[in-house]
């Protein structure tokens, strides 16, 4: 089977012919995926803010660029660095709180820990002072 006379039958007008290097492929791709992200970014932007989506995507199509549009560009890219930042923002304090819970959940643990010696050797404290005491009693009982 010719791979070149399949591929010439499913994409008409594909230039069959050998096969690109990496660098070359990613060179002559570079455009169209600059193009795919500007579609994404647009759509993004058209999620946002519909009316200045609208008309940066027209006069991104006349190339001709108006003092509106460039406003409205300028006004939603700072909303969107806004919101960017702000969900970091929140990230990073979400971050702290739990660092700070986590240090606060070690504080009380080794707290507790620390209790729960004290209190063992009070019970060690308190069984040899019992002890010593029956061996006073028991001697004075004797003598």
């Amino acid at each position: 089977m010719d791979v070149a006379a399949t591929v010439s039958e499913r994409y008409p007008g594909l230039d069959p012919g050998p096969l690109p290097t990496l660098s070359e492929s990613v060179e002559a791709d570079l455009h169209h995926l600059e193009t795919e992200r500007l579609k994404r970014d647009l759509a993004a932007m058209v999620a946002m803010d519909a009316t200045i989506a609208r008309s940066i995507a027209s006069n991104m199509m006349t190339g001709v660029a108006s003092a509106e549009t460039t406003a409205g560009a300028i006004k939603l890219q700072s909303w969107w660095r806004q919101r960017v930042a702000q969900a970091k923002l929140a990230t990073l304090m979400l971050e702290k709180f739990e660092a700070d819970e986590a240090r606060q959940r070690l504080r009380e643990q080794r707290l507790v820990e620390d209790t729960l010696q004290l209190l063992d050797r009070w019970d060690v404290l308190v069984d040899g002072a019992r002890l010593n005491l029956n061996m006073l009693d028991w001697h004075c009982k004797t003598t």
